[in-house]
């Protein structure tokens, strides 16, 4: 008739509501010894008229007094049943002896910090030359960043079949609370209660991380570490967890710039993401992307950050994605369409308020925001158990894809300002070059040709002895003898090179050759034939290299998450840009050629359709 079941933080009331004819039942507990009752949840019956009450967020290996009380018509209450029960010993002490607790353990809930059984760490090189003056690694010669690979309670075993593993990759800003979630995470796995007097935090800061505690603008975390926790049994979570934590984008710590922060702090980590993902994990079961629920607008730093993200992977993981939505006040989740206006997949999000992980401030509201927090960890990890496994290959190769072909794009870039300058020149020149032929007749004019000036930047970059142009500006290669490793290069040969040229043609040095245009005077037929191309030559070539750019922008499209900012048109209309910017010689002669280009591609047409009358001047 009445059965009561205790768990480790819970206790199961059954009955079976014939045993009286009210339809109104109550339940308080309270803690066996102490006066105050506590009303437990709503209580609903099943189909068949049964009851079966989980009273939770109790403090383990405790005596509880427990009353059920049914409702009369005139409203008073009368007690059905009354019973003692003591709930389960803890199965997480082992945890604590493998952990290091706060000097102050008078301050309630203790902190009990978990200790890495073994710390490996994966070396990723640094390009010194090229960071901003303040720029920090976690290496003494700061030649080095290192990954950092935390197997926690016990030494990591791989896993035969991984379905027994899942990897989760925690992706965001600095500021978003995402060393808290994690840190939340590990109590849910370790399935403490909020009436327990102790706390287990997972995060392993290094030395520089301690002293950068006091910086909330700063990234608390300087390099990817990767937490593995073994299968704990009749836990949460019946199955190995990794837990990737990475630092935040767009840190503040350097003062160059939003430019520099990205390039100097938000490459590092995505080449530190990339070096793990290439040597310890095979597979992806989540990528959680952390945000503030009730963000509003964008700024330039977030959207550049969710481009980050985007960017990283391949189309392969957008059933992997999934969006943990930190700073939960119960309000409108606003951040959803920000998200979604980047291109982030938003199907699968989740609430999570945090603020009450490490501190007892108020019991009754605090309860309520933990038992809330345990129910959406269990909707997420559902939702994690039923998405596909993916590969990393595919994210690895999306990475590298997009670096080679950022360093081509922004090769070609030059190739098709020159061109450009070259059909300008056949129309200007033609009427010219056509009277002057037959008559051999000596002439006068002037054209507008280009040159490459070698400028110093202080930053090394990968530039071609033989072509005499920059392959690859801010290389990361660190030293000359790996110029095979640029991402310039495949297979030893240069990508950017018209010629392919050996990578032992290539050299690393502080300078860079600049695209310039200058006049230059005519004064034969023979001179401004050597100076001007044919016109049907100058064109197919132009034609071939925006083939080339399109077909590059097509192969990355095929692979990436985000496919509609990727276009030639918006490419050409980037070089425009840079025309402007730049505002060299004859310039608006170049801009009317591109935009004519860009007018003709808007109408779907074929660049091989593309006439040379239709970039008359």
């Amino acid at each position: 008739m009445y059965t009561i079941c205790p768990g480790t933080h819970s206790i199961r009331v059954k009955w079976d509501s014939s045993v009286v004819t009210e339809t109104e039942f109550i339940i308080k507990y309270r803690v066996s010894g102490t006066t105050k009752f506590t009303d437990s949840p709503e209580l609903n019956a099943d189909t068949n008229g049964d009851y079966d009450v989980e009273i939770d967020q109790l403090k383990a290996d405790t005596d509880y007094d427990v009353y059920l009380f049914y409702v009369d018509k005139e409203g008073s209450n009368h007690s059905l049943f009354k019973s003692v029960c003591t709930t389960n010993k803890l199965k997480t002490n082992f945890l604590r002896e493998n952990s290091t607790a706060d000097a102050d353990k008078t301050v309630v809930p203790i902190v009990y910090h978990l200790k890495p059984k073994h710390i490996a760490r994966i070396p990723v090189p640094i390009d010194t030359e090229n960071q901003s003056s303040n720029f920090t690694s976690d290496d003494a010669s700061g030649t080095y960043d290192y990954i950092r690979v935390c197997d926690m309670i016990s030494e990591y075993k791989p896993s035969v079949c991984t379905l027994e593993e899942k990897t989760l990759l925690m992706l965001g800003a600095t500021g978003t609370g995402k060393s808290t979630l994690i840190n939340s995470l590990m109590n849910y796995i370790a399935d403490v209660s909020y009436s327990e007097d102790h706390r287990f935090s997972i995060i392993n800061h290094t030395d520089e991380e301690r002293e950068r505690t006091h910086h909330q603008h700063e990234s608390q975390t300087t390099s990817v570490t990767l937490y593995r926790i073994p299968k704990i049994e009749n836990l949460n979570i019946n199955y190995k967890v990794n837990i990737i934590d990475t630092p935040g984008f767009l840190d503040t710590r350097n003062t160059k710039g939003l430019h520099d922060t990205q390039r100097d702090f938000d490459k590092r980590i995505e080449m530190q993401i990339k070096k793990l993902l290439e040597t310890r994990v095979d597979h992806l079961d989540a990528i959680i992307i952390v945000v503030p629920m009730a963000d509003t607008r964008l700024t330039n730093e977030q959207k550049m950050l969710f481009s980050s993200i985007v960017n990283l992977f391949g189309n392969d993981v957008k059933h992997n994605i999934f969006i943990a939505m930190t700073k939960d006040d119960g309000g409108e989740a606003t951040c959803l369409h920000l998200l979604k206006a980047c291109g982030i997949p938003c199907d699968k999000s989740f609430k999570f308020n945090n603020s009450n992980v490490f501190t007892k401030k108020t019991p009754e509201i605090d309860a309520l925001i933990w038992r809330a927090r345990k129910k959406n960890f269990v909707d997420l990890f559902k939702e994690i158990e039923k998405a596909p496994k993916t590969s990393v290959k595919s994210s690895v190769e999306v990475m590298n894809a997009r670096i080679t072909l950022q360093i081509q794009l922004e090769a070609l870039k030059n190739k098709l300002s020159e061109l450009a300058q070259d059909v300008a020149n056949s129309n200007m020149n033609d009427d010219v070059l056509t009277k002057n032929t037959a008559l051999m007749k000596q002439v006068k004019c002037t054209i507008t040709v280009p040159k490459y000036t070698r400028q110093y930047t202080g930053k090394k970059s990968m530039n071609c002895k033989h072509c005499q142009k920059t392959c690859h500006a801010n290389c990361w290669v660190p030293i000359q003898i790996f110029n095979r490793t640029c991402e310039a290069m495949s297979r030893n040969k240069c990508l950017v090179c018209d010629n392919k040229c050996d990578a032992s043609k290539h050299t690393r040095e502080k300078y860079i050759y600049k695209l310039e245009f200058e006049d230059k005077i005519i004064t034969n037929v023979t001179a401004l034939k050597e100076c001007v191309k044919e016109p049907s030559k100058s064109f197919a070539q132009f034609q071939s290299i925006i083939d080339k750019i399109s077909s590059l922008i097509k192969e990355l499209k095929e692979k990436a998450l985000k496919q509609e900012e990727l276009s030639t048109e918006a490419y050409i209309e980037e070089l425009i840009g840079r025309e402007r910017e730049y505002n060299q010689k004859d310039c608006q002669l170049r801009i009317n050629v591109l935009e004519k280009v860009i007018l003709h591609l808007k109408r779907k047409d074929s660049i091989w359709e593309l006439k040379i009358d239709d970039l008359t001047l």
